[in-house]
This record gives structure tokens, C-alpha cells and sequence, in this order.
């Protein structure tokens, strides 16, 4: 069965198609394509609170060209899910009535708890040996960040913040939700010794492949991180995207990433960061097959 996954982010649109196959009695998905459009609904709605005709019609294209895609493949089922910069858009009815109208797909606005909920589907966390440790599940997106504890193989709670790499380009990032995300992470890390971090977002996927160049789930140390993103923040944006072959959208909001990861590495005894290299999408097609 062909199943196809739409993020509506704030910092870019992804569709996701695979195949769901089965051997030896277990299913599985094979990726058939990952398509990324820069679309950046962030930067209207945090700066504006709406979503401009112009991003509106560049997101109808968009997702016109999905759906037209999603034909080629033979989709039998589909779902699009929109994240933070939509849902909080002013005129986020008007935008989905449209989308509808000139496109017939039909958008979903979910919550940052529903949007933990779809990534952590992914069990990527079984590839740890030492399952009774605590991690912290850090899914860092364009317009929010959702922060969870991982311990005995499962999510004990999540939270999410208003703090998300286009969020805080536009300076819409506030003082006081700052507070709550440290205090959080602080409460966290008194309460439980955090044996390392597993990181999801296409930022974070960057940091990891640029420090072990691997396309696959992979694990970096703290201090390579670090080290990283200390060189990244000694960059200009244009040596950011030549040194490391970065897309323009990517040069500016990795930074940010950096940043949210940074605080998170000083305020806990996390030893290293686990990227599994998915994201909503891939949360969304497993949820399809169920």
C-alpha cells in the first residue's frame, strides 16, 4: 500500500511518500520520495499573525504539485498536518478553506502534543542498549520545540514551548517562555540524571551530518556538537552556506538550532545526542498503516 505524508512547518512543507511491504510477516515502509519546498509560513504569521497571499499562493502551488505527485505514485491514502506557524495563524480558517477549494486536500491543524505524539511513533529509540537510562526527546522545529522524557523504553510526558528556529530569526521569541523552557529542563534534570539527548528536525539532521557525514541514524558527542555550533555562530550566513554547502533556508535557521541544543547540553549531564533522521512525516505514515 502506497501511503503519502504531508508537514505543513513553519520553516518549509514536506511530503513523504513510502510503500508499506511486509516480510517475514512484519511490515515495514520503504521511502519511495521526500520532496522539501521552502515555503516559510513562520515568517509571515510570527511577525505578521497571518499568512500572506503570497505564501498562501506558493503553498497552494505546493501542495497542487503534491497532489499531483501523489497521483503519479498511486497514493491510496494521504494525511497533511500542519504544525505551529498555521495553527496560529489569524486567518488559518480562510487559508485551509482555500487550500480546499483550489486544491480538494483537506489540512489538519494539530497540536504541539499531538505532533510529540506522531514523532515519537517512531520507536527510533529502541536502538539503546541501556533502556533503563533517561534521555530527553528534543524535536526542534521552525516554530516550537517539543521536549519530552524518554525512560524504560517509553514517554513518561512531553511539553511544548513557543521556541523554534524561525521564531526566533523573526525575534518573536519571548523572555518569558525562555523562563519556562529552562525551568523546565531544569526540574528535568534534578529529578533525573539525562544519559543523553535524541534529537529530531531537518536542522538537527544538518548538525549530524556535517559532523560524521552519514545520511543514517547517528550518534554525536556533546562536545563535537558543541564545538560545531560554536564555528556555525563565528560564521557570517554566507560562509555558513559555502563552507558547509547549506540551502539559504538552512544557513540562517541553524544557528537557532544550535542555540536551543546548546542550553539543553549545559543544563544536563547529557553525554551525547542520538539523531534518528525522521520527523513528522514519517510519524504520520505509520499512523496511516495502523
Amino acid at each position: 500500500m502506497m501511503l503519502a505524508a504531508v508537514d505543513i512547518g513553519s520553516n518549509a512543507i514536506r511530503l513523504l511518500i513510502s510503500e508499506q511491504k511486509k516480510k517475514n510477516d512484519q511490515a515495514y515502509f520503504k521511502k519511495r520520495a521526500l520532496i522539501r519546498l521552502p515555503i516559510r509560513l513562520g515568517a509571515d504569521v510570527f511577525s505578521k499573525q497571518k499568512i500572506s497571499k503570497k505564501t498562501l499562493d506558493k503553498l497552494i502551488l505546493g501542495l497542487q504539485s503534491y497532489k499531483n505527485i501523489m497521483k503519479v505514485y498511486q497514493v491510496e491514502k494521504y494525511r497533511i498536518c500542519a504544525t505551529s506557524a498555521f495553527r496560529e495563524a489569524a486567518n488559518k480558517q480562510q487559508a485551509i478553506q482555500e487550500i480546499q477549494k483550489q486544491t480538494g486536500l483537506d489540512i489538519e491543524l494539530i497540536s504541539g502534543a499531538q505532533e510529540a505524539a506522531l514523532i515519537h511513533a517512531q520507536d527510533a529509540m529502541r536502538v539503546f542498549e541501556e533502556k533503563k537510562k533517561a534521555y530527553m526527546y528534543v524535536d526542534v522545529g521552525g516554530g516550537s520545540t517539543e521536549i519530552s522524557l524518554f525512560k524504560a523504553s517509553k514517554i513518561e510526558y512531553s511539553k511544548s514551548f513557543k521556541i523554534g528556529t524561525v521564531r526566533i530569526l523573526e525575534g518573536k521569541d519571548k523572555k518569558s517562555e525562555w523562563k519556562a523552557f529552562f525551568e523546565h529542563i531544569d526540574k528535568i534534570a534534578k529529578k533525573e540524571q539525562i544519559n543523553g539527548l535524541i534529537g529530531t528536525g531537518g536542522t538537527i539532521n544538518k548538525y549530524a551530518k556535517i559532523i560524521t557525514e552519514e545520511k543514517k541514524p547517528t550518534r554525536v558527542s556533546s562536545k563535537a556538537f558543541l564545538e560545531l555550533y560554536d564555528k556555525l555562530l563565528s560564521m557570517s550566513y554566507k560562509q555558513r552556506m559555502h563552507i558547509y554547502d547549506l540551502n539559504p533556508d538552512r544557513a540562517d535557521v541553524i544557528v537557532p538550532a544550535g542555540k536551543i541544543f546548546s542550553h539543553i547540553f549545559n543544563q544536563t549531564s547529557a553525554a551525547f545526542l542520538y539523531v534518528p533522521k525522521v520527523g513528522l512525516a514519517d510519524g504520520i505514515i505509520r499512523q496511516l498503516a495502523l
